[in-house]
Parts: C-alpha cells; structure tokens; sequence
C-alpha cells in the first residue's frame, strides 16, 4: 500500500523504475520520502544477507544533498509509526564536500595503515569464495558453516579443522573495544597503541565527522552524546577527543556484501566518510530493501541506518594500468585504485568498562598469564646464559682462592 498524504506543500509524487517517492527540496536540499511502493519486503530483503548487490538493482543513486525518509506506511516498514519525528524514519542523509581537503589528506596517510588482512568480518565479506580463504584453506575439502559465510577445511592429516574461515578483506579497527569473552578487558586497539601520534593527526577529522552528524542528524547525535556522558565511557578515558565515538572501523577497497551493523549504541547512527586515492568508480553504498544507494567520496559525509541490510556495489579502477599489464586483485597493492571507507561509532559494550588504568592493569595481568613459545625460550637462553655467568664468576673466584694459597 503506497502513502497518499503529501509530507510537504511542495512534494511532488514521482516514479523511480518502479519505486515511488515523494520529492523537493528545503534549503537546496534534495528530499525524497518512500511510500512504500516498489519497496521490498522483508522478506524478500533477507534473501540478500551475504550476497553481493549491483547497481542495476538500485532505482535511486543519490550524488547530491540528499534526505531519504523510509515510507510511513506500516506495510513497508513495521519498526515506524505515524506519529515519530520525521528523524525517526531517516533512512540516510547526505552532504557533499563538508569536510576539508586538508583534514581527510592527513585522516587517511593517518588511518590506512589501520586495514589490514583478516578473515573475521562474517557476514560483511560475503559468501565463501575459495580463492579469498586463507591458504591452508583453499585447497581440498571445505564444509560451509551456517549460510554460506563461513567454512571449516580439510587438513593435510585427513581431519576437518576446529576453526573456520571466511574470505579475506583489507579491513581494521582504530580507537577503543570493549572487552569479551576470549580479551576479559576493555583496551585501546593494536593499531592506537602503537600508532599514538598518527591517531592525534586523525583526531581533527573525526571531531569533523561528529559535526557532520550532530547537524545532519541531531536527535541520534544528542542520543548518543548524552549516552556516552551518562555511562562513564568519557569520564574513564574511552570517547575519542570532543566526538561521540569510542571506535573507528575502517575499510580498503573492501566492497561489503549485505549486513546489518552490530556492537554499536542501538540507538545511535551509522556514520561513514571516505577517503580516496587513486580514482575509482562505483562503490556506491546501498540499501536493498529501500533500492536506494548513495556515491560517497572523499569529503561527503553519510549518515545513516546502519541497522537496516546495506551493502556495497562493485569498484573498478579508472586509470589504465601500465603498459602490457593488469591491475590485480583489490586486495593487492596493484589495484589501481584506493578507497577507504572510515565507519565511525560508538561500541555499546564500552558502557561496561572501569577507568582507562583499571582496563590497562587488567590487560597485563592478563598478558602475564600467556607466554608464546618464543617468549618462554627465550626465557630459557637468558636462564642458561645467566647460569654461565654465575659458574664463570664462581670460577674466577676459586682459581683467585687457589692462587693466593
């Protein structure tokens, strides 16, 4: 059932190949509320979990300002009702060239180093593709796990292994986490504590993203702000500078099959930028269910319902590769283009966390515990080292003994 009631003296019903919608505009912003027909349902959405999404499957690609409300009606979109704030059904809302071209040229010589290889991104990385396994993995059996994301492998000994695996991505995670059942500690990510200066010169660009979403979206910024105040994450050292985020994921050239976002505030909102090097196209970020998508560059700020299924379209370098060559896999360092996509957010989890010098004490009592094989044989060589030095020195003594005799 499509809406009827016009959202705005100056809305004008249209059709999208199929998808209707109202449309004007306020301030120069392009606004776009769904009524629901052409809409998929969720039913239909969920067929997409995993699965890589194209651009033809989109009817709207958003390249300017831009407001998108989910439908109002019922029917298309049953979490809604009449009566919310109009924020309560953005879908996305979206601002072209808002941050700076200095503040994202020194976000990403500052953060790209935070993407690196992992196969932990689930359902994001999308179904098994053995070529993107880890090695041990990609030749021989595999047995996929669940709905296809994940696969346990065949060993060299015959035997299925304990573990599983899942295609590969440049992806990583900056900022702070939350502790968990395998790290009993909240803590600075690996990539923070040995890049301190690097996350300072990234600093000014995310204060920058929390702007963007405390004018873009101010009900979900003031949400998360006063959340973040109230739970003790900014008193015990967890918030990032003056923003409302504890966490910063960032991507490189990783094209995200559909998913829903998990691990942030509930009720917060997704927040994405991106930071380009060598020229692309493609990469639009979209919506299946809504078949709308948006193209976010360097500069664009995109907030959004990251709770709803979304996923990425193709990337495809726009440079011609050198003579007589290819460009590689996205994953290599011959691409021949770079996108790195920066989701700031604010980990739920983290409300649970003590001061940061609790958290930090907890963490090397708990290092203490676990010693790698190289650690303890190194242990060993000092062991046997200082006892060398001990019989050497005692023998000093007793031939210095004989001598004065």
């Amino acid at each position: 059932m499509s809406q009827t009631n016009r959202p705005h003296p100056d809305a004008t019903l249209k059709d999208f190949d199929g998808l209707e919608a109202w449309e004007w505009r306020e301030d120069g912003v392009r606004k776009l509320e769904l009524t629901g027909k052409g809409v998929l349902t969720s039913y239909q959405t969920d067929a997409f979990k995993g699965e890589f999404v194209g651009e033809g499957h989109y009817a709207i690609i958003v390249k300017e300002d831009c407001d998108v409300y989910a439908p109002r009606s019922e029917d298309a979109l049953s979490i809604f009702s009449e009566d919310l704030e109009d924020e309560e059904r953005l879908l996305l809302s979206f601002r072209k060239e808002v941050v700076s071209k200095d503040l994202t040229e020194e976000a990403r010589e500052a953060l790209r180093g935070a993407a690196t290889l992992t196969d932990n991104r689930g359902i994001a990385a999308g179904k098994v593709d053995r070529s993107k396994l880890r090695s041990i993995a990609r030749d021989g059996e595999i047995v996929l796990i669940g709905n296809g994301v994940r696969a346990r492998y065949r060993l060299p000994d015959g035997t299925l292994s304990a573990t599983t695996a899942a295609n590969k991505v440049l992806s990583g995670i900056a900022g702070n986490f939350d502790a968990s059942a395998r790290f009993p500690f909240c803590r600075q990510t690996g990539y923070s504590r040995n890049n301190m200066e690097k996350m300072e010169a990234a600093l000014p660009f995310l204060e920058a993203v929390s702007n963007c979403f405390r004018r873009q979206a101010p009900i979900h910024w003031g949400r998360q702000d006063q959340w973040m105040s109230e739970s003790g994450i900014r008193e015990n050292g967890w918030g990032l500078g003056s923003t409302v985020f504890t966490t910063v994921t960032v991507n490189r050239n990783y094209r995200t099959a559909v998913h829903k976002d998990a691990g942030d505030y509930p009720r917060g909102y997704g927040n994405l930028s991106v930071l380009e090097g060598d020229p692309y196209e493609g990469g639009y970020t979209g919506f299946p269910k809504f078949r709308v998508a948006v193209d976010v560059r360097t500069g664009d700020f995109l907030a959004m319902n990251v709770h709803e299924w979304h996923g990425n379209t193709e990337m495809r370098p726009i440079n011609d590769p050198p003579d007589g060559e290819e460009w590689g896999d996205p994953l290599s360092k011959d691409a021949g283009f770079e996108r790195l996509s920066i989701v700031c957010y604010s980990r739920y989890g983290m409300r649970k966390c003590g001061p940061f010098e609790d958290e930090v004490q907890k963490r090397l009592a708990w290092k203490a515990r676990f010693k790698s094989s190289k650690v303890l044989q190194a242990e060993k060589i000092v062991e046997r080292a200082e006892g060398v030095l001990q019989a050497n020195a005692e023998m000093e003594e007793l031939v210095e003994m004989v001598s004065e005799d």
